[in-house]
C-alpha cells in the first residue's frame, strides 16, 4: 500500500471515529475499560475493503486504593483513637470529638508516602516477559507524594462546634516501565524509517481525591457526644498502560505472521475528573472515668469520571515479510502509529466503613483500639454507559466489568505517654486485610497483600498555644504469587507474577489552640 495514500485514509478515519470510551475497573485500581473503533479504507478501483479494529484496554487505577487518614497525632497511633483526637482531625476520625473540650483549634499537617513496587512477571506475553524480560525482576519509578490536611474548628457556644476540614481520603501513584517491542519487530532496510520511540512510563497510575468538609458537633450531656461532617469530594486520575490486539481479528493475512507481530502493542492514557460526595456520623461515650467509646460511620457516593482518552497502536516494520502480503495487507508492517482521541464517562462506588474503637486514658498514659470493616464488595463491577460509540454499525450503550473486590477488616491498637508536661511519644501497629483478589491483580494498584502497620512519633509543645507531632510509618507486605492459569491471554483482567511492596512515609503536623 503506498505510505501516502495509506495515512490519508487513516486521518479521514480518526475524524470519523474520534470517540472512546471507558469504564472504571479498579480492583484502585482494574480500573477502567476503554473501547477504540477504529476504521481503515483502502480503495482500488472499484473496490472498496474496510477494516474494523476492536480494541480494549485494562487499566487500573491504590486497603484497595484508600490512604490511611490524617494528622500525624493519630497515624503515629496507627489509626486506632477515634475517641480522643485532636479537634482540627476530629472531622475525619470521628466528628463528636471536636465538642470534647472548650476553646478552638487550627491543625496544619503534611504526610509523605514513599512507595515501591517489584514486579517478576510471569504472563508468557511477548514484550512483557519475552524475550527481553523474562524472569526479570521490574521495579517501578520510587515515588514520593506529599498528602496535605487543614482543619479548623470554632467553638460557638451552648455545647455546639463548628468545624471545616479538607483532607484526601483515597489516593494512588505508581510508574512502571513494563513493555518493550520483541526482538526483529522492526526490521527495515529504509534508511528514512525512523523507529518510533515508545513511552518509558508505560504502565503509570495517579489517583487523587480531595474532600472539604464541614463539621458540627454537640455535647448532649457530660458522657455523651454526638458529630456529622461531610462535603464534596473532588476526584482526578491519570492512568496510562499497555494493552493488545491481534491483527488476525481484523485481517485474515495476519494469521500467518511470526509470533512477535501477532500482539500488537496499544498504549491508553486517560485523564479524568469526578465530582462526588462524603459524610461522615460520629458518636463517643464516656463509659468511666477513665474508659472511652466511638464510632464512627463513613460514606462515599459514587464519582462521576468524565474526561480524555489517548490510544496509539504501533504498527511493527519488516520489508521481507510486507513482500509477501497481499497489496491490501501490507498496512500490518507500515510501522506507523496510529492515535486516536475520544472522550470517557463512568460512574465508579466508593466503600462505606464502620469503625468502633475504645480508649483507655489515666494521668500521662493512653491506650487505644479500633476495629474497622471497610465494605469493599460494593466495588463488585462497574457499569458504563456509552454515546455515539458503533462497532460495524452496531451501537455499545453499556458494559459491565467484574472486579470482585472483598470485604476487609483492620484492627489497629495505639499508645501514647507523656514524659513531661511538654513532651510525649507514641506507637502505633495496624493489621489491614487487602480486598484486591488474584483474578484482578495488576500493577498499577499497590495494595497486594495484607498489611502490617509499625508507626513511631513523638510530640512537642513550643508554648501554650502550639504544638508540633513528628512521626514515621513503615509498613510490612508479604510478597504476592499469582498462579498463571491455563487459560490467561492477553485479554485477561490479571497479570501472574511475583509482586512485592516496599513503603515509607512520614508525617507532620502543628497544632495552635486558641
Amino acid at each position: 500500500m503506498n505510505k501516502k495514500i495509506f495515512m490519508s485514509n487513516y486521518y479521514k478515519t480518526k475524524k470519523m471515529y474520534k470517540k472512546t470510551f471507558i469504564a472504571p475497573h479498579m480492583r484502585l485500581y482494574d480500573f477502567i475499560s476503554i473501547g477504540f473503533a477504529l476504521k481503515l479504507k483502502h480503495k482500488k478501483g472499484a473496490n472498496m475493503r474496510k477494516i474494523v479494529v476492536l480494541l480494549y484496554a485494562t487499566a487500573l487505577m491504590a486497603s484497595g486504593f484508600q490512604l490511611s487518614g490524617t494528622g500525624a497525632r493519630e497515624l503515629q497511633l496507627g489509626g486506632s483513637d477515634i475517641v480522643n483526637t485532636s479537634m482540627w482531625t476530629a472531622p475525619f476520625w470521628n466528628p463528636a470529638l471536636m465538642a470534647k473540650q472548650p476553646g478552638n483549634e487550627i491543625g496544619l499537617s503534611l504526610n509523605t508516602v514513599g512507595l515501591q513496587g517489584m514486579y517478576v512477571m510471569n504472563t508468557g506475553l511477548l514484550g512483557y516477559d519475552g524475550g527481553y524480560r523474562l524472569q526479570d525482576t521490574v521495579v517501578s519509578k520510587r515515588e514520593i507524594n506529599p498528602i496535605p490536611g487543614l482543619g479548623i474548628v470554632r467553638d460557638m457556644d451552648n455545647g455546639l462546634k463548628l468545624g471545616f476540614m479538607e483532607f484526601t481520603p483515597f489516593g494512588l501513584g505508581g510508574k512502571w516501565n513494563l513493555y518493550e517491542f520483541p526482538a526483529g519487530y522492526y526490521n527495515t532496510n529504509d534508511s528514512t524509517f525512523v523507529e518510533p520511540e515508545f513511552p518509558e512510563d508505560n504502565w503509570k497510575s495517579d489517583l487523587k481525591t480531595y474532600a472539604l468538609y464541614a463539621a458540627f458537633a454537640y455535647r448532649v450531656s457530660k458522657k455523651f457526644m454526638v458529630g456529622i461532617s461531610g462535603g464534596p469530594l473532588m476526584g482526578s486520575v491519570k492512568l496510562g498502560k499497555v494493552t493488545f490486539v491481534d491483527p488476525a481479528t481484523f485481517d485474515t493475512a495476519a494469521e500467518a505472521l511470526p509470533v512477535q507481530y501477532r500482539l500488537l502493542p496499544v498504549t491508553m492514557n486517560i485523564d479524568a475528573n469526578a465530582v462526588g460526595f462524603g459524610a461522615n456520623l460520629g458518636l463517643a461515650y464516656k463509659v468511666t472515668q477513665c474508659l472511652s467509646a466511638g464510632l464512627v460511620f463513613r460514606y462515599y457516593s459514587a464519582l462521576n469520571f468524565d474526561g480524555d482518552a489517548n490510544l496509539a497502536l504501533y504498527l511493527p516494520k519488516n520489508d521481507l515479510i510486507a513482500q509477501h502480503l497481499d497489496s491490501s495487507s501490507q498496512y500490518l508492517m507500515s510501522g506507523q502509529v496510529m492515535e486516536s482521541e475520544g472522550t470517557v464517562s463512568a460512574p465508579f462506588k466508593l466503600p462505606y466503613e464502620l469503625t468502633v474503637g475504645l480508649g483507655y486514658n489515666k494521668q500521662n498514659l493512653g491506650i487505644y483500639t479500633s476495629f474497622t470493616y471497610t465494605k469493599w464488595s460494593r466495588f463488585n463491577e462497574i457499569a458504563a454507559e456509552f454515546k455515539n460509540v458503533n462497532i460495524l454499525g452496531n451501537p455499545i450503550n453499556a458494559d459491565t466489568i467484574k472486579e470482585n473486590f472483598k470485604d476487609t477488616y483492620k484492627f489497629a491498637l495505639g499508645v501514647e505517654y507523656g514524659f513531661t508536661p511538654n513532651i510525649d511519644a507514641r506507637a502505633g501497629f495496624y493489621y489491614d486485610q487487602s480486598p484486591v483478589p488474584d483474578e484482578t491483580m495488576t500493577p498499577l494498584i499497590p495494595d497486594i497483600n495484607t498489611k502490617l502497620g509499625f508507626n513511631l512519633g513523638i510530640g512537642a509543645k513550643i508554648n501554650q498555644q502550639i504544638k508540633v507531632y513528628l512521626g514515621g510509618e513503615y509498613v510490612n507486605t508479604k510478597e504476592k504469587n499469582v498462579a498463571r492459569n491455563a487459560d490467561y491471554s492477553y485479554e485477561s483482567d490479571y497479570m501472574p507474577g511475583t509482586y512485592r511492596l516496599s513503603v515509607m512515609a512520614g508525617n507532620l503536623s502543628i497544632v495552635y489552640s486558641f
